[in-house]
């Protein structure tokens, strides 16, 4: 039997269809789209609400997620595939029938896909024998749903244990430290600005960094969207915005604040935007420490209690920045306050890539109970 002869599709008219700019952010109706998320915004017009007898199976025909909806919505503008159950077919058994189904399907990108999903063939067997299958898959679906839900709060502990890392080794109350503003020990302290778009190209000599490539852990990406300038804007326009090897960037507008980023080591140069502000070391402060430093809890609280914000925009001032109270640490005991933190750090990543490849196979293993469950494995 094929897929689209055991549902029926509800016709749910363009006009009735909500685009994304209109969804409220609270409402009395939810909308649901082809989204991941399952309620895209909200609706408070009752004409919107889809006509149907619940539950109903929702196709995104774009991006293939399948949702079960069995309380009233309205349906997104777009892809939106609402379909129902045929007589003799269990909703649930549609539900995660199609789930599988969808797996199969090569992706298209923004094309279409129910035209494949349509055309496939599925196994429908008795009622009883649907509800105990479904009855089946839930109950596995829960043990594996507890068990995702207990590594990702181990994630969540993990990211609070950093935090509490940083706040102990870097804290701001160590009697031994004398705290001064930092511009008294970090000699250069500046802002970058954004040259005019004829200037930027997406190909040439100096990478032009923009705060999508700075992360939270002093890591950089500069492969996200590269832009770069001409060498002689970098020389010229931009050259008080120059950055090289060992230079701790951190972002000034958010939300939100706290990205702190090293530029690795090697010859190239940089430069940066009016979002970034960089700090260069020198002989008084050693990179690591004083990226660890800037992103602290403590520093990026202060950041954050000191920002304007701006039609939810926070902006921090560079001369804000260069007030930063900073310990007068001895390079020798910056080696060694880098050196504790990296030891823990690291145990916290390999924890972390361990629960991150427990994840991963949890999604492959409910597609291996959904696998064996229409095959007659359980």
């Amino acid at each position: 039997m094929l897929y689209k002869e055991i549902v029926k599709k509800i016709s749910v008219g363009v006009e009735k269809k909500l685009k994304q700019k209109e969804y409220l952010k609270e409402g009395l109706f939810e909308v649901v789209d082809q989204g991941q998320s399952l309620i895209g915004g909200y609706s408070n017009d009752s004409s919107l609400v889809v006509k149907c007898d619940l539950p109903v199976i929702i196709f995104g025909d774009h991006t293939k997620c399948v949702k079960f909806i069995d309380f009233p919505f309205v349906a997104g503008a777009d892809g939106v595939k609402v379909l129902r159950a045929k007589e003799g077919v269990d909703s649930k058994y549609l539900y995660y029938y199609t789930l599988l189904l969808t797996k199969k399907i090569v992706d298209k990108g923004y094309a279409r896909h129910y035209q494949f999903l349509e055309k496939m063939e599925v196994d429908i067997p008795s009622l009883p024998e649907q509800n105990r299958i479904v009855n089946k898959i839930e109950e596995l679906f829960f043990e594996l749903d507890s068990a995702v839900e207990t590594l990702k709060k181990i994630k969540g502990q993990l990211s609070a244990y950093r935090r509490a890392v940083l706040n102990c080794d870097l804290t701001m109350d160590n009697e031994k430290w004398k705290y001064v503003p930092i511009n008294e020990i970090v000699e250069i302290i500046n802002s970058g600005s954004t040259p005019k778009s004829d200037k930027m190209h997406s190909s040439g000599e100096i990478q032009f960094i923009k705060v999508y490539n700075l992360a939270f852990d002093g890591s950089i990406n500069l492969s996200k969207d590269p832009v770069f300038i001409d060498k002689d804007v970098h020389e010229g326009l931009l050259k008080r915005s120059k950055v090289r090897a060992g230079d701790v960037l951190i972002n000034i507008v958010g939300p939100p604040l706290g990205k702190v980023s090293i530029i690795p080591d090697g010859d190239q140069e940089y430069n940066i935007n009016q979002a970034i502000v960089m700090f260069r070391p020198n002989e008084l402060v050693q990179s690591k420490f004083l990226a660890y430093y800037l992103m602290s809890p403590q520093v990026v609280s202060w950041l954050n209690s000191t920002s304007k914000a701006t039609a939810g925009q926070y902006n921090v001032k560079v001369s804000t920045c260069r007030e930063i109270r900073f310990p007068k640490v001895p390079i020798s005991e910056q080696n060694q306050i880098v050196k504790r933190i990296e030891t823990k750090l690291a145990a916290c990543d390999d924890i972390e890539k361990k629960v991150n490849d427990v994840l991963a196979q949890a999604e492959a293993m409910r597609q291996s109970i959904l696998k064996k469950a229409f095959e007659g494995g359980l």
